[in-house]
C-alpha cells in the first residue's frame, strides 16, 4: 500500500519490470543441473521444463515478498509488472489462434523438441510467470505486514 502522500515512482517500476526476470533467469541458471543430479530414470525436457517453471516461480515469489518486507515503498511501485508480459503473452497467443499457429500455442506452454522450440518458451513465458510470481509475493507480504487496526474497546 502505498503511504498517503507519496506518489508512485515509474522508474521503480521499470526498474523491477527489467530486473525480476533477469534475476529469475539467473537463479534458473544457477540451478540447471540439479534435475540432472538427482536423475531417477527420468531425466528429460519435460522434467527440464518444470523444473524451469518451479524455480521461475518459487524464486521470484520469495523475491516478492522480501522486497516488500526491505522496501515497502519500492516494491508498491512493483505491484503491477505483471501487466505487461501478461498482455503480451495474451497477444500473441490470440495472434497464434487467429492464424493457426496450434504448435507455436503449445511450445509457448511445453516446449518439447530441438533447436528453437524452447525459446517461445525460455523469452516469453518464463518471464511472465516471473513477474506474476514477484507481484503475488508482493501482494501477500503487503497483507501479512501490514498492521490491522485495532478496534477501540
Amino acid at each position: 500500500m502505498v503511504e498517503p502522500g507519496r506518489e508512485p515512482n515509474f522508474f521503480f517500476f521499470l526498474i523491477q519490470q527489467a530486473l525480476v526476470p533477469v534475476l529469475a533467469f539467473l537463479a534458473l541458471v544457477v540451478t540447471a543441473q540439479v534435475p540432472a543430479a538427482f536423475n531417477f530414470g527420468m531425466h528429460n525436457q519435460v522434467v527440464d521444463n518444470w523444473w524451469a517453471m518451479f524455480v521461475v516461480v518459487s524464486f521470484t515469489l520469495a523475491l516478492g515478498f522480501l522486497a516488500a518486507h526491505l522496501t515497502p515503498n519500492f516494491a508498491d511501485d512493483g505491484r503491477f509488472i505483471w501487466a505487461i508480459p501478461t498482455t503480451l503473452l495474451v497477444m500473441g497467443i490470440g495472434f497464434d489462434f487467429r492464424h493457426g499457429f496450434s504448435r507455436e500455442i503449445r511450445d509457448a506452454f511445453f516446449p518439447i523438441g530441438e533447436n528453437e522450440v524452447g525459446l517461445l518458451f525460455s523469452f516469453v513465458t518464463l518471464p511472465t510467470y516471473a513477474c506474476i510470481a514477484y507481484s503475488l509475493g508482493v501482494a501477500c507480504a503487503r497483507r501479512i505486514l501490514v498492521p490491522k487496526p485495532q478496534p477501540r474497546a
